[in-house]
């Protein structure tokens, strides 16, 4: 509440006003609300968008400078993502805001119940420090955090549910890199083909509501924002990857990568190593145990 206080204080004052995600997240609500998905992936579409939420963000009462300097945020979310996104542009910023975040938190707070067993889950819940920052910026990972947590809790017990979970958590793919390798390692195989069934099916149905072009669309954005590293697009400080850290360090950016593979090709072989080893690990049906 204090930093969004100051925020529109500084605006006030003529300054540049607060930039949060969830401004990129109600420009692109707006957006479809009036215009065809596949425009989402067009940056000169998506700017113009991005300076209508601003002017919403802060009651219409931003200077044409002070708009313009939220500056231009691309839309990198598959189309499976643009459901949750449309019903957003229907509210007041505000009050969008606020739904979205108290929408998002049921899954997460239902992870940390399940996990927790206890009465008193939602004060641990709610104590996490990521939660401050997901709350101040309106980002979506009280979204991914349950659904991924559920997924994982709900691994032996509902492995339908579970593989639906994991499936629907695809609209972060980079956050699912490593989801298969686990549950291919563990043989959580009617979670797995759950999960990829849910993958298959959230794609063609997103197909159908917004069009293929929506997916061309966002596949024809992932070169140029792989570009936008090399051109100084992104804000390194903001960035919790080995990647970036290594870049901020002094390493150049060719060197920062190659610190970024070697550390994903760690991160694979450990996950894999960990869910191969269960000692409740099921083989896969027709073939012995290892």
């Amino acid at each position: 509440a204090v930093i969004h206080r100051d925020g529109r204080q500084a605006a006030a004052e003529g300054e540049s006003p607060l930039l949060t995600d969830f401004t990129s997240l109600y420009a692109a609500s707006m957006l479809v609300r009036q215009q065809a998905a596949v425009d989402l992936y067009r940056p000169r579409e998506m700017y113009q968008a991005s300076l209508l939420a601003a002017q919403a963000a802060y009651d219409g009462k931003l200077s044409e400078k002070q708009a313009r300097a939220i500056g231009f945020h691309p839309w990198m979310y598959p189309p499976t993502f643009i459901p949750a996104a449309i019903p957003l542009a229907y509210l007041p910023y505000l009050f969008a805001w606020f739904a979205w975040l108290a929408v998002t938190a049921i899954p997460y707070l239902l992870a940390l119940r399940t996990i927790l067993k206890d009465q008193s889950f939602w004060l641990i819940a709610l104590a996490a420090p990521p939660v401050f920052y997901n709350i101040m910026y309106g980002q979506t990972g009280f979204l991914t955090a349950g659904l991924i947590g559920l997924g994982l809790v709900w691994l032996q017990p509902r492995p339908i549910l579970a593989g639906i979970c994991i499936g629907l958590a695809s609209v972060k793919p980079h956050f699912g890199l490593l989801i298969p390798i686990a549950l291919i390692c563990g043989a959580h195989w009617k979670a797995f083909w759950t999960a990829a069934i849910t993958v298959i099916v959230s794609a063609v149905a997103a197909g159908l509501l917004f069009g293929a072009d929506s997916w061309f669309g966002f596949i024809g954005t992932l070169s140029s924002n792989m570009r936008g590293f090399e051109q100084g697009a992104y804000n390194w400080s903001v960035m919790p990857s080995v990647l970036g850290a290594l870049h901020q360090a002094g390493l150049d950016l060719g060197w920062a990568w190659r610190g970024q593979i070697l550390a994903a090709a760690v991160a694979l072989a450990a996950v894999g190593w960990a869910w191969w080893s269960q000692p409740e690990r099921t083989p896969l049906p027709g073939l012995n145990a290892a």
